[in-house]
C-alpha cells in the first residue's frame, strides 16, 4: 500500500508479539498458492512460551495439501511490515494489546529501504505493551508534529535525537517505565521555534522545563 496515507488501527483488540503464521495451499505440481482463496494468517502472543492462535481467517476446504510457514520474529513484527509506506502521513495502533520491542530500522536513516521518515506527521503508539528502549532512530521523523508512547513498558533513557523533531507540537512519553535519571533533551524546550502545545510525562522521572502536564503515581496526571 505505497500510496495509503492514514493508517488507524486505534481502540480495537488487535494482538501480536513478532510472530505470525501463514497456512497456504500446495498445487500438484509443488509451487504454494498463496491466492486470496487459498490462504489465511494467524497471529499468535506468546504467553509463558505457548504460543495462543489469536485469529483466524476462513481457508478454503477441498484443498490437496496444506503447509504451514511461520516467519522470524523480525519479519513477524508488524511495524517492521511498514517500510514500503512511503506516503504514510499518521500511523496510529494506540490501544491494542501489540506486545515486542519498537524496531530500529523502519523508521528510515541512511543504509534503510524504509520511507517513512520523509512523509510521516503523527506516530501514536500509546496504550499497548511495548517494551525494551525507545530507539534514537524516532530522530530520524523530522516531519512528527505529533509522538505518542504513552502507557507502555519502554526503560531506558529518552534517546536526544529527540530533540531533532524541530515541527514535534504534542508529545505523550508517561505512564512508562523510563529510568529515574532519565534527563530529557533540553532543546526540544529551549530551542524550538515554538513551545510545545502538550507535553506529558512522568515528573518523578523525567526533568523537564516544559512539561505541560506532569503524572505521578500517587497523584496520577495533573496538568502544570
Amino acid at each position: 500500500m505505497t500510496q495509503l496515507q492514514t493508517l488507524d488501527l486505534s481502540s480495537n483488540r488487535l494482538m501480536g508479539e513478532q510472530h505470525a503464521t501463514l497456512i497456504f495451499t500446495q498445487t500438484n505440481d509443488g509451487e504454494r498458492d498463496v491466492g486470496e482463496q487459498h490462504a489465511t494468517l494467524i497471529f499468535t502472543q506468546v504467553n509463558d512460551g505457548k504460543s495462543d492462535n489469536i485469529f483466524v481467517n476462513s481457508i478454503n476446504s477441498g484443498t490437496e495439501e496444506t503447509g504451514i510457514h511461520t516467519s522470524s520474529s523480525e519479519d513477524g513484527n508488524f511495524l517492521s511490515q511498514l517500510g514500503n509506506m512511503q506516503a504514510l502521513t499518521l500511523l496510529d495502533i494506540s490501544e491494542n494489546y501489540f506486545r515486542g520491542t519498537i524496531p530500529a530500522n523502519v523508521w528510515g536513516g541512511e543504509g534503510s529501504p524504509s520511507q517513512l521518515s520523509k512523509s510521516l506527521k503523527v506516530l501514536n503508539l500509546g496504550s499497548n505493551d511495548f517494551y525494551g528502549t525507545l530507539p534514537s532512530e524516532i530522530g530520524l521523523l523530522t516531519q512528527l508534529t505529533g509522538l505518542s508512547v504513552f502507557d507502555n513498558s519502554l526503560t531506558g533513557q529518552l534517546p536526544q535525537e529527540i530533540s531533532n523533531l524541530s515541527l514535534l507540537e504534542l508529545l505523550y512519553v508517561d505512564s512508562n517505565q523510563f529510568a529515574a535519571t532519565s534527563s530529557f533533551p533540553s532543546q526540544i524546550c529551549e530551542l524550538r521555534p515554538t513551545p510545545l502545545k502538550e507535553f506529558w510525562a512522568d515528573c518523578e522521572k523525567i526533568e523537564c522545563s516544559c512539561c505541560t502536564t506532569c503524572c505521578t503515581e500517587q497523584s496520577g496526571c495533573e496538568a502544570v
